[in-house]
């Protein structure tokens, strides 16, 4: 692998890390060598490299809600939710807060360090009208009609390659970018089930987040049967992310329940909020979860036959061919919130290992196979 190109005076400089690195990616061998350290540029082995002895403050924070950590600089987040669950709304709540808004009891509060305090919106779904009527909502919440340090862009019209560049440019050509929102990251993939395209899209938001220090909220919008991010790209970005937070629709149908999926923090506690009479989105004083008193009893052991007949029924008629795992888990929630109550991902692993040992769930192909998949069956595999 050539590391050096001669110049006019005999001398030799070295080759650029990047052409380096594709270089030796683009290799049939294992064997790394000779990528050391030339010209004073150290090799990709030495930039991984970290001293473990040094002393380092944690990641600055930027956003808390109910007073616990949401996301931090160098990492990003997810919302996940139902299409007309609300998302956007609490976007425009987040948004604000890290343009200063605070209510009374500063439930939202952006930290944003100087330096750090650009705030953009990018949007990949809605039309210019809408956009800026998510805007304006922000900008109604803050007080200010215009405020310096926030910027809008609706990426609708563009291809999915199109749209990768324009982020790409917005965090490169923003020093003082904080917080980003994506608004529909589906859309700047071709598929939300292939696992290249999940896993550089992943990536993608790592890298981008740390070495430009700054806190990326992503939003999954999902279809309407589904509860949790499904596919690749969903799961690729609930493992990757710091905060994965669902937003769900009451039964009431006024107010939307916000509640923490997995936090590498501590999580804060569910809330909900309302569309007011003048459109703008607020906390649901004194809210408690209806659910909660009930919520221990809707584990497998406590639901009769005749439930469990139904839950498996709704899973057998809505699950794809060669189901995967997530396929099967996303179909549990839905058909255990439509006959009992809400679930979250804990307790459809529940389900789901109780369907699995009573022979209503069938797996199919070797453990850990990529290959593998699931078969349902209501009446305990006496239906084949």
């Amino acid at each position: 692998m050539q590391k050096t190109e001669q110049i006019s005076n005999g001398q030799f400089k070295p080759v650029p890390l990047e052409e380096r690195y594709k270089a030796f990616r683009q290799r049939d061998t294992d064997d790394f060598s000779d990528v050391t350290p030339i010209g004073g540029k150290p090799s990709l082995k030495e930039l991984a490299r970290i001293d473990y002895t040094r002393e380092l403050p944690p990641p600055e924070t930027a956003l808390k809600i109910g007073g616990e950590i949401f996301g931090t600089l160098g990492n990003f987040s997810l919302v996940i939710g139902k299409a007309k669950s609300r998302k956007t709304f609490l976007m425009a709540l987040v948004l604000a807060a890290c343009l200063g808004f605070k209510n009374e009891d500063s439930f939202f509060e952006g930290l944003l360090p100087p330096g750090k305090d650009k705030v953009v919106f990018v949007d990949t779904e809605q039309g210019e009208y809408h956009v800026i009527k998510v805007a304006q909502r922000v900008t109604r919440l803050t007080g200010k009609p215009q405020p310096p340090n926030f910027e809008v862009y609706a990426l609708r019209k563009f291809s999915t390659e199109e749209r990768n560049i324009i982020i790409e440019e917005i965090i490169n050509s923003t020093p003082d970018l904080g917080l980003l929102v994506i608004d529909g990251v589906r859309d700047i993939v071709t598929s939300i089930n292939d696992e290249g395209e999940a896993t550089n899209l992943a990536n993608k938001l790592l890298k981008w987040t740390e070495e430009k220090q700054i806190h990326i909220v992503t939003v999954l919008h999902q279809n309407k049967g589904d509860f949790n991010a499904r596919g690749h790209i969903g799961t690729e970005l609930i493992n990757k992310a710091e905060t994965t937070v669902s937003v769900t629709v009451e039964k009431d149908a006024e107010v939307s329940k916000v509640e923490v999926e997995y936090s590498r923090n501590k999580a804060f506690e569910p809330f909900a909020f309302r569309v007011n009479e003048i459109g703008l989105p607020e906390i649901v004083e004194g809210w408690q979860p209806k659910s909660d008193t009930n919520s221990k009893k809707c584990v497998p052991s406590e639901l009769d036959e005749y439930k469990h007949t139904q839950i498996l029924q709704k899973i057998a008629r809505n699950i794809s061919d060669r189901p995967s795992y997530s396929d099967v888990s996303s179909q549990i929630i839905e058909a255990v919130t439509d006959v009992e109550e809400y679930i979250g991902e804990t307790k459809a692993r529940q389900f789901f290992t109780h369907y699995l040992n009573n022979n209503f769930i069938k797996k199919h192909g070797r453990d850990r196979s990529p290959k593998a998949y699931y078969s349902i069956h209501p009446m305990g595999g006496n239906d084949e």
